[in-house]
């Protein structure tokens, strides 16, 4: 999913995102354009704020 999706289903900005992705969340380039896996993203927000949620 793009930043700007992942950043309206968790609520945040997508400047928020970004310093997630600085603070180690994971992604993948896809043709130059940054790509964060749905199921990444909430491993990561679980180990990182201990969170769960649906960012699929």
């Amino acid at each position: 999913m793009r930043k700007k999706t992942l950043a309206a289903k968790w609520g945040v900005s997508e400047r928020t995102v970004e310093r997630w992705i600085a603070d180690g969340l994971p992604t993948r380039n896809v043709f130059g354009s940054v790509r964060i896996a749905p199921t990444d993203a909430e491993k990561w927000m679980a180990r990182t704020f201990g969170v769960a949620g649906d960012a699929a």
